[in-house]
C-alpha cells in the first residue's frame, strides 16, 4: 500500500488531450457512480471471456474440431458485441495534446477561462502516443491567473476526487514509463531497445 501511495505522488510534465465537463454535484455523483459501474461490468466482461477461453482450450484437447466451431463461434459474438458499442463512451473526438502537469493524485493545465475552486469536472484524458483514454472525476483545488506576451490564462489545478483502481493503475504506470524516459533523456542514456 505504501508503494503505491508513494507512486501516486509521482509528478510528470508532459503533454496530453485533455476535455472536461464542468457538472452539477448530482450530475458528477451520478457520473461517477455510472462509471464505477462500467467498470465492474467490463471487469465482469474479461472476466468471462477469460474463463470461456479457457474453456475452448480445454475442449480443443479432446475435441479439436468442436474446439474450433466454438471459438469461431466465440470470435463471432465478439464482433457482434463490438459493433454494438461502436460509439466510444469517452467520445470519438481527438483532443489535440497540451501541456499538463499530473500525478495519479491530480492534474493541472492551463485554460483561458478561470474555474471557482471545488468546481466539480468529469475529465477525459487522452495519453499519447497510445491514445488510451482515461475518465478521471476531479475538484478543482486552485485558479492562478497567468500574463505571457500579452497572453491571459489561467492554470487550472484539479484534485482527482474519484478513479477506477484500473484507471488509477493504467495512470501511474503511463507516468512512470514518462518519467523513466525522461531520465534516461536526462542522463544521455540511450535505450537499446527502442
Amino acid at each position: 500500500m505504501e508503494s503505491l501511495n508513494r507512486r501516486s505522488y509521482f509528478r510528470i510534465d508532459d503533454h496530453l488531450g485533455v476535455s472536461y465537463q464542468i457538472l452539477d454535484q448530482e450530475t458528477y455523483r451520478r457520473h461517477q457512480h455510472e462509471h464505477r459501474v462500467q467498470s465492474l461490468q467490463n471487469q465482469q466482461q474479461q472476466a468471462l471471456e477469460y474463463k470461456i477461453r479457457s474453456g475452448i482450450r480445454n475442449v480443443e484437447i479432446k475435441n479439436p474440431g468442436l474446439g474450433e466451431i466454438l471459438s469461431l463461434l466465440n470470435q463471432r459474438i465478439e464482433q457482434l458485441g463490438h459493433r454494438n458499442c461502436e460509439h466510444n463512451p469517452l467520445g470519438d473526438d481527438e483532443v489535440e495534446p497540451r501541456p499538463v502537469n499530473i500525478s495519479a493524485s491530480g492534474i493541472a493545465f492551463f485554460q483561458d477561462a478561470p474555474m471557482a475552486c471545488n468546481t466539480p469536472l468529469e475529465i477525459t484524458l487522452t495519453l499519447c502516443p497510445d491514445t488510451t483514454r482515461i475518465k478521471l472525476f476531479g475538484l478543482v483545488v486552485d485558479c492562478i491567473e497567468q500574463q505571457t506576451r500579452d497572453i491571459e490564462h489561467y492554470k487550472i489545478s484539479v484534485e482527482f476526487e474519484y478513479l477506477v483502481e484500473d484507471d488509477r493503475e493504467e495512470l501511474i504506470q503511463y507516468i512512470m514509463r514518462q518519467q523513466n524516459i525522461a531520465l534516461r533523456l536526462h542522463s544521455g542514456i540511450e535505450d537499446e531497445f527502442e
